[in-house]
């Protein structure tokens, strides 16, 4: 009976595996639900376990992790007590965003390495590249971009390892956000 019941969990789980992550052909993609459309390149995933944005992989999350995000002007974030606000400048955005990844309890010796303003689908944006190292020593390095369109602050981020799988995927990253563009503003 115990070995029935051993299977039984087996193949429940392995069920569960291959749902949670749903394979993406290289084409363009609209998110109604996020007001969004962008091109996702060959050979990534989506993670299908619910929350809130999009979050794809090409070789798990730990390795390399694009998540494009949507905020309302107000709303809670994470890890800070800072908000965006309606008025702020592009840089303000950014400040908040980068005090809300800082915050976050499992990132260490976190540090900025670049700063800029950017333009994204026509929008003024910003543009920062981080690295961290996690509670493990694993050193991380990211790339966010933002905007702001209406009320909504829409951020596209890119983590990976520093050694290898940062450089491996890093113009994935660049030919998701050239293509990104806010369709709509969306509830």
């Amino acid at each position: 009976m115990k070995k029935y019941i051993v299977i039984l969990c087996v193949v429940l789980c392995s069920g569960c595996a291959m749902t949670a992550w749903s394979p993406l052909k290289a084409k363009e993609y609209k998110f109604r639900g996020m007001g969004i459309k962008t091109t996702i390149p060959s050979d990534w995933y989506r993670n299908n376990l619910g929350g809130k944005g999009l979050h794809i992989s090409k070789d798990g999350m730990a390795l390399n992790l694009i998540s494009i995000n949507k905020f309302k002007f107000r709303q809670k974030l994470p890890h800070t007590e800072k908000k965006y606000e309606e008025g702020m400048t592009i840089q303000d955005i950014a400040d908040v965003t980068i005090d809300n990844i800082k915050a976050n309890k499992s990132i260490f010796n976190f540090k900025v390495n670049t700063n800029t303003p950017i333009t994204i689908s026509g929008l003024d944006a910003y543009r920062f590249e981080y690295s961290y190292e996690t509670e493990q020593g694993l050193k991380k390095k990211g790339i966010t971009c933002g905007l702001v369109e209406g009320k909504r602050v829409y951020a596209v981020t890119y983590e990976a390892p520093r050694l290898h799988y940062y450089d491996k995927t890093l113009s994935d990253f660049e030919s998701l956000v050239s293509s990104f563009e806010v369709l709509s503003i969306s509830k």
